[in-house]
């Protein structure tokens, strides 16, 4: 049941509830089954988007830092002397 709830991220990964989910999908759902919808209700689910998507913007992970800018660059520069490398040696020159 646990599994199943942090697949509708009820639950976060710490197991704790998660209220701005909760009602997102209560609101999803009552807009779904109601004909009528009122400024109210529209106002309401509004309000649950948005502060989903505050809250999701201040968990998100900070930005990396000039070090691990750094070591991407030279993964990369040694990637692409790797593919250089297949390149030279499976040139269509080189087979004559």
């Amino acid at each position: 049941m646990i599994k199943f709830l942090q697949t509708l991220r009820i639950l976060d990964a710490d197991g704790n509830l998660s209220l701005t989910n909760l009602s997102v999908i209560a609101t999803a759902v009552n807009l779904l089954y109601c004909q009528d919808v009122s400024i109210e209700a529209l106002g309401a689910f509004l309000a649950s988007v948005i502060g989903y998507n505050v809250k999701r913007f201040a968990k998100a992970p900070a930005a990396p830092v000039a070090t691990d800018i750094e070591e991407l660059r030279e993964a990369l520069q040694k990637l692409e002397t790797s593919v250089t490398a297949v390149k030279m040696a499976n040139s269509p020159t080189r087979r004559r």
